[in-house]
C-alpha cells in the first residue's frame, strides 16, 4: 500500500499533466525518460540486442541504440554488454 506521501505526489503529478511511472517520477507527459544509454564504448558486439525481450535495441552506425518507446527498463541488456557500454540514464 501506498504512503500518504506517494499517493499525493501521484495524484498532484497527474493532475499536473505528468505521466507517472515506475522510477520515473513527475516527467512531462509524452516524453520518456531512459533508464539505460549505449555510450560510444559500445563495441557493436548484439549481446544486448539478443537479450532484449522487447526488441528495443537497434543496431546504428557505429554503435547500437535504444529505442524509448519500446524499452520497458528491465535492464536485462546491462549483464551481457562485455564493454560495459549501457549504463543508466
Amino acid at each position: 500500500m501506498l504512503k500518504h506521501s506517494a499517493k499525493f505526489l501521484l495524484l498532484f503529478g497527474w493532475g499536473l499533466g505528468y505521466d507517472i511511472f515506475f522510477g520515473n517520477f513527475l516527467k512531462p507527459k509524452g516524453e520518456k525518460v531512459m533508464a539505460y544509454q549505449i555510450t560510444d564504448k559500445c563495441v557493436a558486439c548484439g549481446l544486448c540486442k539478443d537479450a532484449c525481450p522487447t526488441e528495443a535495441i537497434k543496431e546504428g552506425d557505429p554503435c547500437y541504440t535504444i529505442e524509448a518507446d519500446k524499452c520497458v527498463d528491465c535492464g536485462a541488456c546491462t549483464g551481457e554488454c562485455p564493454s560495459e557500454a549501457i549504463v543508466a540514464g
